[in-house]
């Protein structure tokens, strides 16, 4: 299909034979008085009507692909895959973030959490309130310096539930200074249900 034509060039479409260039048109310039090939240069050639044909075959593609999503129940991440993820197993630090009331009134501790803190209570650990006026209690666990690679194990399993970092702590008992390591957890409303299976008549 000729497209421009002049007493010194005209230029010809045709369409590509190579695979890679199936949805593309290459662009030929001759010479009138030569007839010597110019350029060669691949281009995309669009129309309305082609244009709507693809935007309906996209938007069918993404409603098809939601739906699958919305019938396997599983989380569609941006690479493609999808992956189930088990409560707990991908819990991460939250030391220095900070966090509203509502969002501590949502928190769940996993099983293994769960069961990690109420193993620390029947031993070492406590739980108890922050102060009078404060509604929720907090976990309390505290070991000698000597234990440093203990506590930091045990705070590594619960620091998705603390706000800060292990503190060096001093204490003298019969005229000798002692070291320690000890960390809190946040305030929160979990930990106040499992305060209510330790403690007794708490005002």
């Amino acid at each position: 299909m000729t497209v421009s034509a002049s007493s010194f060039f005209y230029c010809q479409l045709i369409p590509a034979s190579s695979l890679i260039y199936s949805d593309f048109y290459f662009i030929r310039s001759y010479s009138s008085s030569s007839a010597k090939k110019i350029s060669f240069v691949p281009i995309k050639i669009y129309s309305n009507a082609e244009a709507d044909k693809n935007k309906i075959i996209k938007d069918k593609k993404n409603k098809n692909s939601k739906m699958k999503n919305k019938k396997t129940n599983k989380i569609q991440f941006s690479d493609g895959s999808q992956k189930l993820v088990g409560f707990g197993s991908n819990l991460t630090s939250t030391v220095g973030i900070k966090f509203s009331i509502t969002q501590l009134a949502m928190v769940r501790f996993a099983p293994y959490q769960k069961s990690v803190i109420i193993g620390l209570v029947l031993s070492d650990g406590w739980l108890r309130f922050a102060s009078k006026t404060n509604k929720n209690a907090l976990l309390g666990f505290k070991q000698s310096l000597d234990k440093f690679a203990y506590v930091w194990f045990v705070f590594n399993i619960l620091s998705h539930y603390c706000s800060s970092s292990p503190r060096l702590t001093t204490s003298i008992r019969a005229g000798n200074r002692y070291y320690g390591l000890e960390f809190f957890t946040r305030s929160m409303p979990c930990i106040t249900e499992l305060h209510s299976l330790f403690y007794f008549n708490v005002a």
